[in-house]
């Protein structure tokens, strides 16, 4: 019994060898190497090719999923209670605080935010919207005139601006009135947020 397994020994010494070398820096990378350890730092441009991701992961690092999110630029605020005669679009400029940011070069930005109006009761055609110089970025609009109460109404966003270089950029605010009396807008607070 000896004597055959000492020719198989000899037969197979390299592979035997190499066998140990694989199977010991694979238990050492199991156990001897730290969770989370390995990171982008550690890993050159290249090292991992197409072939080795699946469409799952592909998908997810071309939407960009593993980059930070979103960044907040800016937080424009309206400057105090403003009433709005009845006019047409693009509609009043209103007053507001925090209305320049610097956008940075190759992003998008989205605005978004909330408003609240009091408009009268019988009014369903104002809206109160935000422009990055002709362009409408956000928007509410009023569908009822809630009898003449206050109502707190989404700013959803109507376009999204893109630029190849940093740029400053300035939000302006308006109020448009279809309505037979007055409206008031009472608060504003929109949010710019960039992605890259």
């Amino acid at each position: 019994m000896f004597k055959k397994t000492g020719a198989f020994l000899r037969r197979n010494a390299i592979a035997l060898a190499a066998l140990f070398v694989a199977l010991g820096g694979t238990s050492y990378a199991a156990f001897g190497v730290p969770i989370n350890s390995v990171g982008s730092a550690q890993l050159r441009n290249g090292a991992i090719p197409s072939g080795k991701l699946t469409v799952g992961n592909k998908n997810y690092l071309r939407l960009g999923f593993g980059a930070p999110a979103a960044a907040i630029l800016a937080k424009p605020v309206l400057a105090g209670a403003q009433t709005v005669a009845p006019n047409t679009s693009p509609g009043q400029q209103l007053s507001g605080n925090n209305t320049q940011y610097n956008q940075t070069a190759n992003s998008s930005d989205l605005v978004f935010g909330v408003t609240t109006v009091t408009v009268p009761s019988a009014c369903t055609s104002a809206s109160v919207d935000a422009y990055v110089g002709n362009l409408l970025v956000a928007s509410a609009k009023v569908t009822q005139g809630n009898s003449g109460n206050a109502q707190t109404i989404g700013m959803r966003p109507e376009a999204g601006l893109n630029t190849g270089s940093a740029t400053a950029q300035n939000v302006i605010l308006r109020a448009v009135n279809g309505c037979a009396g007055s409206i008031t807008v009472s608060a504003l607070n929109l949010t710019v947020t960039g992605f890259k």
